[in-house]
């Protein structure tokens, strides 16, 4: 019987001993699952703060992306419809020239003047309107190009302004 008690009191023991380095056991592990997970917060922040600024940063693109487009689309139907007036006035000027075969001015008749007159103008308009640039370089990498608005604006204008005063808005 002694000795089931001391074999009873050893597993007592143990069972304290064991009790005890549970007790300590789970208090280190509450520290480390405090501090991993205080870190693992930290990282998530971090991430959702990274996220939030790639966001801001995608939001600037899309906003740049569709200025652009919009300032594209309105200079392209404009060229388009300049070369247009033009290619009219070309195909008209190689029918006196190469098939009426005139090729002295003094027999132009004043429409046919007017024809080389104007296509001749078409050309130098063409020619501004190719040498716009859309986009302005930032030259620096951190910030964004900038959509040449108002020139690309003015050149539009200008063509509009040159089509209305020779007549030929209404052509096309």
């Amino acid at each position: 019987m002694i000795r089931c008690r001391s074999i009873s009191l050893t597993i007592k023991n143990d069972r304290s001993k064991r009790t005890k380095t549970t007790r300590v056991g789970l208090l280190v592990g509450g520290v480390i699952f405090s501090i991993t997970g205080s870190s693992l917060s930290d990282k998530a922040d971090e991430a959702w703060s990274q996220m939030k600024k790639a966001e801001r940063e995608i939001d600037a693109i899309c906003s740049y992306m569709k200025d652009l487009n919009g300032v594209a689309t309105k200079f392209d139907d404009a060229i388009t419809k300049v070369n247009r007036v033009y290619m009219d006035h070309m195909d008209r000027l190689s029918n006196v020239v190469e098939v009426l075969k005139k090729t002295d001015w003094d027999t132009f008749t004043a429409e046919e003047k007017l024809i080389t007159e104007n296509t001749a103008l078409l050309v130098n308009l063409l020619f501004n309107m190719g040498k716009v640039q859309l986009v302005l370089a930032s030259g620096n990498e951190t910030e964004p190009n900038k959509v040449n608005t108002e020139v690309v604006n003015k050149a539009i204008s200008d063509s509009e302004t040159f089509l209305n005063e020779r007549g030929l808005a209404g052509a096309f």
